[in-house]
């Protein structure tokens, strides 16, 4: 009898363990490389899915109201798991266009050429043209706001 109650305590015991380090709750956040749109969900005991959202950026924005088709390259960003005992946070390089923090001002200053060239280059090009691109672009802004 106590031999048989060992075995189902430590039975029980691992799978509280086993348990116990899964996760309980992870939030998920994705980038869009071509527009800068951000999307993420919440996922409960790897089962439930609450809270998703999609935010469109100014760029994707500016993209429906002239007609032209939307593309996403979706790049995982971030993400937070918790467990009973420990949170762990991981994060990807975010693409390039995250570094364009004025992307709505650069619209409101360029041509539909020019966007459309922003849109070309976040698709197309590699990182360091899509740097150089966004330095730019800084620049058109900071020479628009002191009058130049």
């Amino acid at each position: 009898m106590k031999r048989k109650a060992l075995k189902i305590s430590v039975a029980v015991l691992a799978v509280a363990v086993v348990i116990s380090f899964m996760a309980v709750k992870r939030d998920d956040g994705w980038t869009c490389s071509y527009t800068g749109s951000h999307k993420g969900y919440t996922m409960w005991c790897r089962v439930i899915r609450t809270s998703s959202y999609v935010e469109a950026s100014a760029l994707e924005t500016w993209m429906r109201e002239n007609g032209l088709p939307v593309e996403h390259n979706w790049i995982r960003t971030c993400g937070t798991t918790r467990t009973l005992f420990y949170v762990m946070r991981s994060h990807a390089q975010a693409p390039e266009i995250m570094g364009f923090y004025s992307l709505k001002d650069y619209i409101l200053i360029s041509s539909q050429a020019e966007i459309e060239e922003l849109i070309r280059v976040f698709r197309e090009e590699d990182r360091e043209t899509q740097e150089m691109f966004i330095k730019l672009a800084r620049q058109k802004i900071e020479d628009a706001i002191s009058g130049n």
